[in-house]
């Protein structure tokens, strides 16, 4: 399984080994585009969750099929936010929507849910190590955290290990965070053979006896750089001739910054209705928010508008931290900007974001006499560099319009999925005109 953070891309690529095989069918459940006849589409991703991967491959006369079944996990840190606290309770495998396990060895000696044994609760995460060969590593990946309001977090775990009393065994578990939603990794724990033991070596299969055979460990030194909003962390499991590992009882918590982040509408943004919810990240500890809207980033015209939500939870969805505007002007900017209020202090103000309001209708036209005229669609969007087409006729004329009307740019299509390179055009809102179907996308 592959782990992607929502509204990422992703190019599959056929390792397929029929000979001669010249057509593709692909399924991608809950990407974008779904199905693809390219030999190597690049799918974007916005929907949380394990999505399957399918692909069909054919000479002309032979075809092969291949489904991958929870092939990718796609994660919305904003759905896992502080305090964290995993028991792994009402888990009944790996993976799942929370969790990875990476078992490249493809055996029986890996990360698992164990629902009957655990610290709190009755479940945890094994590793099942006993009997197994030396110099084999396995991972359990949690999916992203929003930790970007925290300034310093405390982070500790419980887990149980015994060593084999029959070997010297040295079993090793490693501890990693990510910044980047898994690109790359930095060590901050470490421990091996009997300082990682919890319980007296056993010739036999470990099962912690109560909780006096569980240990918690505290990870140190996490950089205020790693505190993002596409936080995660890894446990590494290389095996040495020892015994089972448990871990139960994740916990990450810490001190949170008193200014809220600004969430939606993006800072730019032009694609916007007139009754659009404004949307900051949750602060713990506080009282209550106070947000301004108004047409100047000085806050001070007389369509100035404010008003105050008080404090619910540290959920970023509740109704607490977002306003929902009305009768806003057309083609107007606005500016906007939070901050917190705590036994009557107010804190400082967040950045201050602005979004225009945008009057052109999704206006979708299609002239059903042109044999070549279908729907399409287009991702990602907003767009930073490029933006694909799909469902696009072969030879169809593309037309980009900008909001004056301006023809920016025309092609003919050569597949069903056209790219175009915008990592040069302005930032804005665009027309894509095909054949008279018409689609808006943003450029940023």
């Amino acid at each position: 399984t592959k782990f992607l953070c929502n509204n990422e891309f992703v190019t599959f690529i056929d390792q397929s080994l029929l000979f001669g095989k010249n057509d593709w069918v692909w399924s991608f459940p809950g990407g974008e585009p779904s199905t693809s006849t390219d030999n190597q589409p690049q799918v974007y991703y916005n929907v949380s969750g394990l999505h399957d991967v399918s692909l069909t491959v054919s000479n002309g006369t032979d075809s092969k099929s291949v489904t991958k079944q929870s092939y990718l996990l796609v994660s919305n840190p904003l759905d896992n936010y502080p305090p964290f606290y995993e028991s792994f309770e009402g888990y009944t495998s790996l993976p799942n929507e929370k969790w990875l396990s990476i078992n490249d060895q493809s055996d029986s000696y890996k990360f698992d849910i164990d629902n009957s044994v655990a610290y709190t609760g009755s479940s945890c995460v094994k590793m099942s190590n006993y009997g197994n060969d030396n110099n084999y590593t396995d991972e359990l990946v949690s999916a992203s955290l929003d930790l970007s309001q925290l300034s310093f977090i405390n982070f500790s775990f419980k887990s149980a290990y015994a060593q084999n009393a029959n070997s010297s065994s040295d079993d090793k578990l490693t501890v990693s965070i990510s910044n980047d939603c898994g690109e790359s990794w930095l060590p901050r724990f470490v421990k091996i053979g009997s300082n990682l033991a919890s319980a007296s070596a056993t010739t036999s299969d470990f099962t912690p006896n109560g909780t006096t055979e569980w240990r918690e460990f505290s990870i140190f030194g996490i950089p205020t750089s790693y505190l993002t909003e596409n936080f995660m962390f890894k446990f590494v499991f290389e095996s040495d001739s020892g015994n089972n590992l448990y871990i139960d009882d994740i916990n990450i918590y810490g001190t949170w910054e008193t200014i809220p982040n600004l969430y939606q509408p993006l800072d730019g943004s032009t694609e916007n209705l007139d009754n659009v919810i404004i949307d900051w990240k949750s602060v713990d500890g506080i009282d209550s928010y106070e947000w301004e809207l108004d047409t100047t980033g000085l806050f001070s015209s007389n369509l100035l508008q404010t008003g105050t939500t008080t404090f619910l939870s540290t959920d970023p969805y509740g109704a607490d931290t977002e306003f929902e505007t009305s009768n806003l002007a057309p083609l107007q900017k606005y500016y906007w900007r939070v901050r917190t209020h705590t036994n009557s202090t107010a804190s400082g103000w967040s950045n201050v974001w602005n979004f225009t309001v945008d009057t052109i209708s999704e206006n979708i036209g299609i002239i059903s006499n042109h044999n070549n005229v279908q729907q399409f669609s287009i991702y990602p969007n907003p767009a930073n560099h490029v933006f694909t087409i799909q469902n696009t006729a072969v030879n169809a004329i593309v037309n980009v319009y900008d909001l004056l009307g301006q023809l920016v740019y025309t092609t003919v299509a050569l597949s069903n999925a056209q790219t175009v390179d915008v990592s040069e055009w302005n930032k804005g809102v665009y027309l894509v005109e095909i054949n008279s179907v018409k689609k808006k996308v943003i450029v940023q």
